[in-house]
């Protein structure tokens, strides 16, 4: 796990975590670490979505990257969200048109943690796939934020359900990419918090220009997905037909949500 010791809403998630799994200060490849019983914390001073080198140096069979959440309305939210890049574009990380490796039951046992806990005032949600770093292990940013200031109860929910991700890890539900929606898909959030599904790559309304991705969406993901989930009010028809047809080519099931 990653923090950035230069912003201190990710301090504060990581210094949480610290605490709630009672990891022990150490030092690895020049970093502060904090290990303990097969996790470790390491402290970066920079943001963690450039940090893709950084991570390279570390050999894990996860990476779980605890960061800010900023909205530009301000609302509270903790949420969860796989990374990478739909198009060519790689102004905050990673790189163009790629995706990092999601881990889908992972981020839905956070996810559903994270609703069981919630703070007042805050909502929790996904994230569409969104910024770097590009990742080859199976990892995902969970976040906390939206003000500047948050409480410090705040911390502690995430780090409460990244020690339930971790320590007592819940398969449950279809693996799934999602296609549709908005930035913060509340249909996809909904199902994952009912176990139905475990969302990895979601790819929002605005990128669903780019379908070439869909078959990396489906593939860059551990497990892979077996299903399409495509939130059908969101698209215009030529879009579905478009998708649709990259899906069928892919040879994955699809559900209208």
């Amino acid at each position: 796990m990653f923090y950035d010791s230069t912003d201190s809403i990710s301090k504060g998630i990581g210094d949480a975590v610290c605490r709630v799994m009672e990891l022990e200060e150490s030092e690895m490849h020049g970093h502060r670490t904090f290990v303990g019983d097969g996790v470790m914390v390491v402290e970066l001073a920079q943001s963690i979505i450039t940090a893709g080198n950084v991570t390279k140096r570390f050999d894990a069979d996860m990476m779980i990257f605890m960061s800010r959440h900023k909205s530009a309305d301000n609302v509270k939210a903790l949420t969860v969200h796989a990374t990478g890049n739909w198009s060519e574009s790689a102004e905050y990380g990673g790189e163009p048109k790629t995706l990092s490796v999601a881990a889908p039951y992972a981020m839905a046992c956070a996810l559903r943690a994270l609703e069981m806990n919630k703070r007042a005032g805050f909502e929790v949600t996904y994230e569409a796939t969104h910024h770097g770093p590009t990742v080859e292990t199976p990892s995902f940013f969970i976040e906390a934020g939206g003000p500047d200031v948050i409480e410090e109860t705040a911390y502690a929910a995430v780090a409460n359900a990244l020690n339930r991700s971790i320590f007592e890890p819940d398969e449950s539900g279809e693996p799934a990419i999602g296609i549709g929606s908005g930035h913060y898909p509340k249909k996809f959030t909904s199902l994952a918090a009912e176990s139905k599904y475990a969302l990895g790559h979601i790819m929002p309304k605005y990128h669903c220009a780019n379908i070439d991705m869909l078959e990396s969406a489906v593939k860059r993901s551990v497990p892979k997905a077996t299903k399409a989930l495509i939130e059908w009010k969101s698209l215009k028809s030529a879009q579905r037909s478009e998708i649709i047809k990259a899906l069928d080519a892919v040879g994955i099931d699809q559900l209208r949500v």
